[in-house]
């Protein structure tokens, strides 16, 4: 059996500091395809979902999600640059598309507010199926289309 090379590095976040600024994480992939990876462009912005909940108690959550930074970054292309227009596209995918769909948020927390904040929960992930027809009742292993 061929032995290979792994290359992995890591990257510091969410604070990157200045030794480290210009690794990414790359872990287990084959050394000769290393010089391939570029350094990932920080989001510039932070995005957060505002949420109230059945008893009235509204809670900011921070959307840690690295699909949110894809968007922004193809509306960003796509604007040929500008970034209001970006904006603009990614508040309309969030609060115009996902109206329209199943949504639902995988939570996490981060280390920095496990037991200090009031609501340590940040949103690292999104599942966004079609609605359901308003006069059925979606099952686990039901598919789409209720068979």
């Amino acid at each position: 059996m061929e032995k290979k090379r792994i290359y992995i590095v890591v990257k510091t976040y969410p604070t990157i500091s200045k030794e480290y600024s210009e690794l990414v994480c790359t872990a287990g992939v084959l050394e000769e395809i290393a010089e391939e990876f570029k350094v990932v462009q920080k989001v510039p912005y932070k995005f957060s979902y505002k949420l109230k909940d059945e008893m009235g108690k509204q809670s900011t959550m921070m959307i840690e999600d690295w699909e949110i930074g894809m968007l922004y970054f193809n509306c960003l292309q796509h604007a040929n640059g500008d970034e209001q227009i970006a904006l603009t596209k990614v508040r309309e995918k969030y609060f115009n598309y996902f109206i329209t769909r199943d949504i639902h948020f995988f939570l996490g927390t981060t280390k920095q507010f496990h037991n200090v904040a009031p609501n340590p929960f940040i949103i690292i992930g999104a599942f966004y199926p079609p609605m359901p027809p308003s006069n059925q009742q979606m099952s686990l292993f039901d598919s789409a289309n209720g068979t």
